[in-house]
């Protein structure tokens, strides 16, 4: 079994080329963190 699909094989065959995108842009989202909410836009939401 390929090292790209150890992890996937739970998942049905039409959802593994959407989980290979996703692989392939973690390392440009890894650091890539919103900022943080004000607490008026805590308050705002709840």
């Amino acid at each position: 079994m390929p090292e790209e699909y150890k992890l996937i094989d739970g998942y049905p065959d039409y959802m593994h080329e959407s989980i290979k995108l996703v692989e392939k842009s973690r390392p440009q989202r890894i650091n890539n963190l919103p900022a943080p909410m004000t607490m008026q836009q805590r308050q705002e939401i709840l």
